[in-house]
C-alpha cells in the first residue's frame, strides 16, 4: 500500500533531508511541504495525506499542538514528530503520535516508523481507543460502570462526575481526556465543564444572545449549559428546527473587542483555567476557546503542582460566557494570543533572581523596544548553571554554548 506523506519543518534543510530519505522507503510518496502550521493546516486539507512528519520546535504551535489539530480535523491521518530534542515525547505520545524520531534520523528508523504507520488500521488513527466500561472506586472495591447508563459528565468542587439515573461516580480522569477515549457518536462536549449524552438530550432551550441549554431525561432535569461555539456542532446531528441558523447567528455577540495585553496568575485545575490580573487583581474564569490551550499547554510544562499560580502574559478580551454550573453567565477572559510564561516570578514584585538559571527576555536593542509577531517566538537567554551551559532563541535561530563567570559577575 502506498502511502502518502507530507513533511513540516521551518528548516529547508531538514524538509529536503527527509524527503529524500523517505524517498529511500517503499512506496511512500512526499505530496508536498510546510514551513509552519497555518501551511500544514492548508496542505493537509488539499492533499488529504497518510501521514504528516512534523518537526517539533517551529515558530507559533509546536509539533505536538500542531499533531492535535490536525488528527482532531483529520480523524484517519497518523502524525510522526520528528525533533533533536526528546523532551517532548511524553507530550507527543499522550497526544496519541504514530511514532517519535529523534534527530539525526536513520534510515532504517524511519523505515520502521513508516511500517508502524502502514500497519495502523484504518479508522484508528494514532491508537485511539474508545471506552466502553469505566472502573469506579467505591469504598473498598471497585464499581464498573457501563458507559450505556452515563447521562452526563461534570466538573463539580474540582472532581470529574459521571451522572447516571440514579447515582454519580467520582471519575479518576479529565474531560479532556474523557472526550478523547468516548464514543463522539454517543458523548457530546456541550461545555468546559459537560459531556453528555446525545440521546439523553430532550430539549434545546434558547437562552438568549445566541446562546442555548440542554434539558436532560433524568429524574431531575438538570440543564446543561450549552457553549455558544458549539451550537453549530449539536446542530449538524440535531437540526434545531423552527429557527435558522442565520438567525441564530445574528443574534450572537461579537467577538470581544479591545484586545488587552495582560500579565497575571493563571492557575489550572479540573479542566477549568482562572486568571488573577496583576494591574486590577480581578480574577476570571478563562475560556475554552482562542488560544486557551496553547496555555493550557504552557502551564502543564512548567511542571508545577496543579493548581499552582504560574505568571504569563497573555493577550485578550473579556466578555460573557454561561457560569460552569449553567446559573447565569460571568465576565470570562478570552485568551487570543499566548504569550509566555514567568516561571518563579508573582505580581507585584518579583522574586529575587539571580543571573543564572533564570530565562531573560529581550525587550530592548539599541535603544529600540523589540516587538514579536503574532505566531512568533520572544528572543530569550538561559544560562544552566548546573552544566554551565547557554541555550537562547532569536527570530529564526537558535544557539548553544558555554559561559563562565568571573567574580565580578
Amino acid at each position: 500500500m502506498s502511502i502518502r506523506a507530507i513533511v513540516v519543518d521551518d528548516e529547508p534543510l531538514a524538509r529536503d533531508e527527509l524527503r529524500f530519505m523517505l524517498g529511500q522507503c517503499e512506496d511512500v510518496e512526499v505530496v508536498g511541504e510546510a514551513r509552519n502550521a497555518p501551511e500544514a493546516q492548508g496542505l493537509c486539507d488539499e492533499e488529504l495525506p497518510d501521514v504528516a512528519f512534523l518537526d517539533l520546535r517551529m515558530p507559533g504551535p509546536d509539533g505536538v499542538a500542531l499533531a492535535e489539530t490536525l488528527m482532531a480535523n483529520h480523524p484517519d491521518l497518523k502524525v510522526v514528530i520528528v525533533s533533536a530534542h526528546d523532551e517532548g515525547a511524553l507530550r507527543a505520545f499522550e497526544a496519541r503520535v504514530a511514532d517519535y524520531l529523534l534527530k539525526p534520523v536513520r534510515l532504517e528508523r524511519l523505515r520502521q516508523a513508516v511500517e508502524r504507520v502502514r500497519s495502523a488500521p484504518a479508522g484508528s488513527a494514532n491508537g485511539t481507543e474508545r471506552l466502553d466500561r469505566i472502573a469506579v472506586r467505591r469504598k473498598e472495591a471497585y464499581v464498573v460502570l457501563e458507559l450505556g447508563d452515563v447521562i452526563y459528565f461534570e466538573v463539580k468542587d474540582e472532581l470529574v462526575w459521571a451522572v447516571t439515573k440514579e447515582d454519580r461516580f467520582a471519575i479518576d480522569k479529565t474531560l479532556a481526556n474523557l472526550e478523547d477515549e468516548l464514543d463522539p457518536d454517543a458523548f457530546f462536549r456541550s461545555h468546559r465543564g459537560f459531556i453528555v449524552r446525545y440521546d439523553r438530550i430532550r430539549a434545546i432551550e434558547p437562552t438568549g444572545a445566541g446562546t442555548y441549554q440542554l434539558l436532560l431525561d433524568h429524574p431531575e432535569e438538570p440543564k446543561i449549559p450549552l457553549a455558544r461555539e458549539r451550537a453549530k456542532k449539536l446542530r449538524e446531528r440535531i437540526p434545531f428546527s423552527g429557527s435558522s441558523n442565520a438567525a441564530d447567528e445574528k443574534q450572537e455577540p461579537p467577538p470581544p473587542s479591545g484586545t488587552m495585553s495582560l500579565q497575571g496568575m493563571y492557575s489550572y485545575m479540573a479542566d477549568a483555567g482562572v486568571f488573577v490580573d496583576c494591574a486590577t487583581q480581578e480574577r476570571w474564569p478563562v475560556a475554552h476557546e482562542g488560544d486557551n490551550a496553547t496555555l493550557e499547554r504552557a502551564y502543564g510544562k512548567a511542571k508545577i503542582a496543579p493548581g499552582a499560580p504560574l505568571l504569563v502574559t497573555v493577550e485578550g478580551g473579556l466578555d460573557l460566557r454561561p457560569k460552569v454550573d449553567g446559573r447565569g453567565k460571568v465576565k470570562t477572559l478570552i485568551i487570543q494570543r499566548f504569550v509566555r510564561t514567568w516561571p518563579r516570578e508573582t505580581c507585584g514584585w518579583m522574586q529575587p533572581v539571580t543571573l543564572e538559571d533564570t530565562t531573560w527576555a529581550l525587550l530592548e536593542l539599541k535603544g529600540k523596544a523589540i516587538t514579536v509577531k503574532v505566531n512568533d517566538k520572544a528572543p530569550y537567554l538561559e544560562l544552566n548553571s548546573k552544566k554551565a551551559s547557554a541555550y537562547g532563541f532569536g527570530g529564526c535561530n537558535r544557539f548553544f554554548g558555554s559561559y563562565e563567570t568571573s567574580e565580578r559577575s
